[in-house]
């Protein structure tokens, strides 16, 4: 069952990032083309990096650089942390705040601009620096190179090809377990639910599911990615609207052999500013409950009491 499971966290892993691992165009548009020159350390035999690092330590790595026109190119390389989006995806755009540790851009020290002559190659050095303190689970972002302009040394307007090289690190061949809260639920501008996710722990991918007890019942099934140490407010999706009233919602996030729930009574008021949102302190099924049990052990007390005062009535009637 182990070994089960460390293929299948390593399949997942190896198939979520093969996306960024790619040109986002095809090397005839773009005109250029990239290559990773994987080091010693490489995990695996892939088109990006997935190194096995230690604490303190610093290294060298080198991407080919080619250019396949006639044409002096100038590139401009990029270092982004892997976020998470509102809509549950992994996002390599810009570098989030982490929940701990370092983000890939501290780490990652790579050339401004490159510029290749026409039909050049070219290998290209960056700096991998990882701090003394160790870190669990893995640190996930993307080299992003792409062409800029000759005259405004800025990434040209009409330019849409770039390509993305995934980097991914880890101090620990055995990944740890899952480590994800769901807490502060809030109403957003749109009148929906939303819940903050927090992921302290490595990459996950998993399925949402909520459902509401209210007027309705609405529900919702989604399946959601996870950068690692991000934390996001997600907007829920439910399929109808939720309407005021009282309720109890029901999150929970499945990632692998690991659940997460989040479960909370709740009192919609409608307003003329929109839907407000009042938190219960008890499932309403459990406010009944209690007060079914606690007039219950009225009713016997009651019932005890009468009983003792009839017995003694009888007692002091044979007795005269």
């Amino acid at each position: 069952m182990k070994m089960i499971r460390k293929i299948s966290i390593f399949i997942f892993l190896l198939i979520f990032c093969l996306w960024t691992m790619s040109p986002i165009a095809n090397a005839d548009s773009a005109g250029y083309g990239v290559t990773p020159l994987l080091p010693d350390n490489q995990l695996t035999a892939d088109s990006f990096f997935n190194l096995l690092v230690s604490p303190d330590t610093s290294q060298e790595l080198h991407i080919q650089l080619t250019n396949q026109s006639n044409q002096e190119k100038r590139l401009e390389l990029t270092v982004s942390t892997a976020s998470t989006t509102k809509q549950g995806t992994i996002d390599y755009t810009t570098t989030p705040k982490l929940n701990q540790g370092s983000a890939l851009d501290e780490l990652l020290t790579v050339p401004d601009k490159v510029t290749l002559a026409a039909n050049e190659t070219k290998v290209i050095s960056l700096t991998l620096k990882i701090p003394a303190k160790p870190f669990t689970g893995i640190l996930l972002g993307a080299i992003t190179i792409q062409e800029v302009d000759q005259i405004t040394d800025s990434p040209t307007l009409n330019n849409q090809f770039a390509y993305q090289i995934g980097v991914m690190l880890r101090e620990s061949k055995d990944l740890p377990e899952h480590d994800v809260s769901l807490n502060q639920l809030t109403i957003n501008s749109k009148q929906q639910f939303q819940l903050t996710i927090k992921n302290n722990g490595r990459l996950a991918s998993g399925r949402l599911t909520g459902k509401w007890s209210g007027k309705g019942h609405p529900t919702f099934n989604q399946e959601i990615q996870l950068a690692p140490n991000t934390t996001i407010s997600l907007p829920l999706p439910f399929k109808e609207e939720v309407v005021a009233g009282n309720g109890t919602l029901t999150v929970t996030l499945k990632i692998d052999n690991q659940s997460f729930t989040y479960q909370q009574s709740l009192y919609l008021r409608k307003t003329a500013n929109g839907i407000q949102l009042i938190k219960l302190p008890f499932p309403t099924s459990m406010m009944v409950a209690i007060i079914l049990g606690i007039f219950a052990m009225v009713s016997i007390a009651v019932w005890y009491w009468h009983k003792k005062s009839s017995s003694k009535k009888t007692a002091n009637t044979a007795n005269r």
